[in-house]
């Protein structure tokens, strides 16, 4: 019978020992699915017939940097040729070259600015005199070199100019204190300004910090209903650095058990409250006679007080307090400009028509 005269490589069948050579002679084949590596890659020298070749991904792989890789802006928005003619290209990355041939002017923005005072400031805050100031831009390599100027837009003032485009200046504000001026808020602007390169102005970016004459709130369990003076003020439960020209929100927190006296305090600059509101169930107009049977929260008295804290004296504050001590569930409120609860009210009616 016949039998076979090949001999099949098998790696634990055959050893080659070390220091013995294996000679190929001819030509030798691998299949398209195998591998050939070394567990040590070795070092060839003098002028072996071996070319030692490493397959590389044209694709650049996390981790891996490579200067001849396309790191730019995808995909492309023009036909190329979008290179003016004469543009220098000496120095210029390739991955820069083709960002030039592929896609239009990339117009640079501010993405941030910051005057480096946060917004949201009580009347009597004192502006330092100088402070940081930071921004960023999109595309800053379309940012005219030192092009970059802050303004106070409210003084009327420019504070720097021809600055770099690096994000941050030291800038000199004015030292200024906010007094009150009979308004429930007062806003003062920054502005930074830029040119890009093709010597357009960039479009500008605003900072504004707010400040704000505060608004007051209390409860007291005292046995007769309490009065609206300073003493009244000087005890407050809360105090609020906001617009209340505006629905305001007093947050009493409430035990469940025990009834107060509650009060709360607005600049007669913000607008009359008409309504306060706990749920569809618990809610009324603020308004009329001070007495049983009245509104819960009557017609306000409106008194001259000096800040508890110190920092402002002189305003006129309207004060609105419960005619009886009562318990509010949850002991959260929300006082309106108008009754909010005729609104809530002509909402459910039409909600009935269109259910009918």
């Amino acid at each position: 019978m016949g039998f076979s005269t090949k001999l099949r490589l098998i790696k634990e069948k055959f050893e080659q020992l070390s220091g013995d050579s294996l000679i190929l002679s001819g030509n030798t084949e691998f299949a398209d699915s195998a591998d050939v590596r070394y567990t040590t890659h070795p070092t060839f020298v003098d002028d072996e017939q071996i070319v030692d070749k490493k397959y590389v991904d044209d694709h650049v792989q996390s981790g891996t940097t490579a200067s001849l890789y396309y790191t730019g802006e995808t995909p492309s928005n023009i036909t190329v040729g979008g290179m003016d003619s004469g543009a220098v290209l000496t120095g210029r990355t390739l991955s820069n070259i083709i960002d030039d041939m592929t896609h239009t002017y990339y117009v640079p923005t501010f993405s941030a600015f910051n005057i480096g005072v946060s917004t949201g400031k009580e009347v009597g805050y004192v502006m330092p005199s100088t402070s940081n100031a930071t921004w960023s831009t999109s595309h800053s390599e379309n940012v005219k070199n030192n092009s970059i100027n802050i303004v106070d837009v409210t003084g009327n003032v420019t504070l720097a100019s021809g600055l770099a485009n690096d994000g941050n200046e030291t800038v000199n504000l004015t030292s200024k204190t906010f007094t009150p001026n009979g308004s429930t808020v007062q806003t003062y602007t920054w502005r930074i300004e830029g040119v890009n390169t093709n010597n357009n102005d960039m479009t500008d970016r605003n900072y504004s910090i707010n400040v704000y004459q505060p608004w007051f709130y209390g409860k007291t369990t005292v046995s007769s209903r309490p009065t609206a003076n300073q003493s009244l003020i000087d005890g407050y439960q809360s105090k609020k650095i906001s617009n209340s020209s505006s629905t305001i929100t007093a947050n009493y927190g409430d035990d469940g058990s025990t009834t107060y006296w509650y009060w709360f305090a607005v600049p007669t600059s913000s607008s009359l409250k008409e309504g306060w509101f706990v749920d569809n169930t618990n809610k009324g107009e603020i308004g009329g006679t001070v007495g049983s049977g009245g509104n819960l929260f009557p017609d306000p008295d409106t008194i001259n007080i000096d800040d508890p804290d110190g920092n402002w004296t002189g305003v006129d504050y309207r004060v609105y307090i419960t005619n009886d001590k009562t318990r509010i569930n949850g002991g959260t409120i929300d006082f309106t400009n108008s009754p909010q609860f005729r609104v809530l009210e002509r909402i459910m009616e039409i909600e009935d028509l269109l259910s009918i």
